[in-house]
């Protein structure tokens, strides 16, 4: 495939009102039934748990008022990720490392006789949202084999060492498991394609060229989420007789804990058997900061934050810290923003991944504590 050397007259955009949401799903289910990996549904929508996480983005590309091109980005949460069902990734990457899933990729009929116009574009505005928005540090896909070389040999997936023949996730066909590592990608890149000619250099392209038609989230704070479905979609999704989703009694209970301080909480159906979900005092939200973390024995150690809360944080860093530890902590919280917190180590979650427990905490860490709720993520 050729690369090209703009998106054209294309808009990419993380979808942001109930018809880019719903525009995306119907797309996503056509390109499904017509490869076969689902059965058609009444609504010819096809939508999974996942898209009802907040935490799952929706990447949509538009030529006009046309969507035509659509993946999304789900990010390790309450549901875990889709491929988890088919290997055991949690045992293969210990380390609380940010994950996330690609999921859901398709492309209108009338444009995939020459897919390379609208996956790159597609492609290229993932990565550039999920390492500079998300902070990801490894993208996972479940792919059918048919399309394993497009991953690995363009987009520099490596293969991991599970596969199965039927995938209930897309109507039992067979899958395989791919991740990239995000950081090392960028030197992969540069080794493979820097220097080849323009329609071969991807390095140039996934990390150089510029889209007048990307249009990524604009946030005061740096968190790592950026809206959702409504209550107009929620209501879509699970109204009348036939849900569009299904969920077990332990995922609605876990929705109704996310959404507990919004409306949607009212359009979700009430679980059977309740008591199962663990909440915590205070939700945590992902989000995107980096710091330094300076030890009272004056030791500085940078610190990447994963999720907080006003009171509590997770975080990576060095793996010799212990609980006990205390320091002062600076955040960048946002464009020209810091924030200082006093933190507590309170937990090792895994090798070099902790708990915090915040102690004290600046006016700018409050007020962006503040702005972190799923309501208020929505773009519409």
């Amino acid at each position: 495939m050729t690369v090209p050397t703009s998106s054209g007259d294309l808009v990419l955009k993380a979808a942001e009102t109930p018809e880019e949401f719903a525009s995306a799903f119907r797309l996503l289910h056509s390109a499904y039934v017509d490869a076969g990996l689902m059965r058609p549904q009444m609504l010819k929508m096809r939508v999974t748990k996942y898209h009802l996480l907040p935490t799952t983005t929706v990447i949509i590309a538009k030529h006009g008022d046309q969507t035509i091109g659509t993946l999304s980005i789900v990010q390790e949460g309450a549901f875990g990720l889709p491929i988890d069902k088919l290997c055991p990734r949690r045992s293969l990457f210990p380390r609380a490392h940010r994950c996330a899933e690609i999921s859901a990729l398709a492309v209108a009929r009338d444009y995939r006789r020459s897919p390379g116009r609208v996956l790159f574009p597609l492609t290229k505005f993932m990565w550039e949202y999920a390492d500079k928005y998300l902070g990801l540090d490894y993208l996972f896909a479940a792919v059918n084999p048919r399309h394993a070389p497009f991953y690995e040999a363009i987009l520099l997936f490596k293969r991991l060492k599970f596969t199965t023949k039927k995938y209930d996730f897309v109507e039992g066909n067979p899958a395989l498991g791919e991740v990239l590592d995000i950081k090392a990608a960028h030197s992969r890149y540069r080794k493979i394609y820097s220097g080849k000619g323009a329609d071969r250099d991807l390095y140039r392209y996934y990390t150089e060229t510029q889209h007048d038609g990307f249009h990524f989230p604009k946030t005061k704070f740096s968190r790592a989420f950026h809206g959702g479905i409504d209550t107009d979609l929620c209501r879509l999704f699970f109204g009348g007789s036939t849900p569009l989703v299904h969920l077990d009694d332990y995922e609605l209970e876990l929705l109704s804990h996310l959404f507990h301080q919004t409306d949607l909480k009212e359009h979700l159906p009430l679980p059977r058997v309740t008591g199962r979900v663990r909440e915590r005092s205070e939700i945590r939200f992902p989000v995107h900061c980096q710091g330094t973390l300076t030890l009272s024995k004056g030791k500085v150690v940078p610190l990447k934050i994963i999720d907080a809360s006003l009171n509590g944080l997770k975080a990576t860093g060095e793996s010799n810290l212990r609980p006990g530890d205390m320091g002062i902590c600076v955040l960048k919280v946002g464009d020209g923003m810091s924030a200082e917190l006093k933190l507590k180590l309170v937990r090792s979650c895994a090798p070099g991944a902790y708990g915090f427990k915040v102690v004290d905490y600046s006016d700018e860490w409050k007020e962006m504590v503040n702005s972190l709720s799923y309501q208020s993520a929505k773009l519409y």
